[in-house]
């Protein structure tokens, strides 16, 4: 097993970004199932494994740039830091119990500061589950933004992440999910 940094290659990127996308297009066309996240685990168990090694012992390019990008951006959560955790790690998605009583809790946190929300609606994906609220009138998004840290606080977890959607007319409270 290789260890340390990865040589990059012109010959294979200019090869990956030429014939590669060609042949990716048609494997798509051909296979419904390609380019899902697992299926090279499905389809050639012994290469995946290989590959999640390699990806985990060396360093390469990229992963130096990602790594000055991270440490120069803001502190919050991000996708990245939470898919590149060990591989048997497991995530704890939330019942819908769980997550209205959290709904409920945020509700309860916000009004002990004196700021009026509803909740829209609650949406889970496979890293954290957003809480869609609609602030009262008068209330700023800064407002909610400077109570991050008293919110996680409170729900016991980590970093929460504060995300405005203006197309839906809410603010979006982003919360990973927890790893057992």
């Amino acid at each position: 097993m290789k260890f340390g940094f990865r040589a990059p290659s012109i010959k294979k990127s200019i090869s990956a970004s030429t014939k590669g996308r060609i042949k990716r297009s048609v494997k798509g066309f051909t296979n419904p199932l390609y380019g899902l996240n697992g299926m090279g685990w499905i389809n050639n168990p012994k290469k995946a494994a290989y590959n999640a090694v390699y990806h985990r012992t060396t360093i390469g390019i990229r992963d130096i740039a990602k790594s000055i990008d991270d440490s120069t951006s803001s502190s919050n959560i991000s996708n990245s830091s939470i898919v590149n955790q060990e591989a048997d790690v497991r995530i704890h998605y939330e019942t819908r119990e769980e997550m209205k009583k959290i709904a409920e809790q945020i509700v309860a946190i916000l009004d002990s500061f004196d700021i009026k929300i509803k909740i829209l609606m609650v949406q889970q994906n496979k890293l954290y589950t957003t809480y869609f609220i609609q602030p009262g009138s008068g209330i700023r998004i800064s407002d909610i933004e400077n109570l991050k840290l008293d919110i996680a606080m409170h729900l016991c977890v980590p970093e929460i992440k504060i995300v405005p959607y203006p197309e839906k007319g809410a603010i979006g409270i982003e919360i990973a999910h927890k790893m057992d």
